[in-house]
């Protein structure tokens, strides 16, 4: 009776939960920024707002609850590096580089809410009658 007992005490000692082994943590973050992908492209469209609201936000914030601030750190910036490499987690729209280094334009942020200046300089753009009606030197 006593060796069937520690056989089974054995048994359970060896099988941990998923997040205790590093292919077990492997496999939990891909999944989980697998999950956040397909969130993202899940969009709720809001009456009062021209913005949907996806469930991406949900869950980025379900994974960092589930897998603690490492595992859930990790899914994220695996994330970041599937959209970097130009797989569609983003937005069905638009490109990778243009949602990861793009400032927002002035057709689509407030000019009073931005956190950018406006641009000025020669960087700044341009209208072409500006220059149609500037004197030819």
């Amino acid at each position: 009776m006593q060796s069937a007992t520690s056989s089974q005490l054995d048994l359970t000692r060896h099988s941990g939960s998923l997040q205790e082994s590093l292919s077990g943590n492997v496999i939990l973050t891909v999944a989980a920024s697998a999950f956040v992908g397909i969130c993202a492209h899940i969009s709720l469209p809001l009456p009062f707002t021209p913005v949907p609201l996806t469930l991406q936000n949900i869950a980025v914030i379900l994974v960092g609850m589930l897998l603690g601030p490492v595992a859930g750190f990790s899914a994220m910036v695996l994330y970041l590096a599937e959209g970097a490499m130009g797989l569609p987690v983003f937005t069905p729209t638009a490109s990778a580089a243009s949602r990861i280094c793009s400032a927002p334009t002035r057709a689509t942020s407030s000019p009073t809410l931005s956190p950018l200046p406006p641009p000025v300089g020669p960087s700044a753009p341009c209208n072409a009658s500006q220059h149609a009606s500037a004197p030819a030197s």
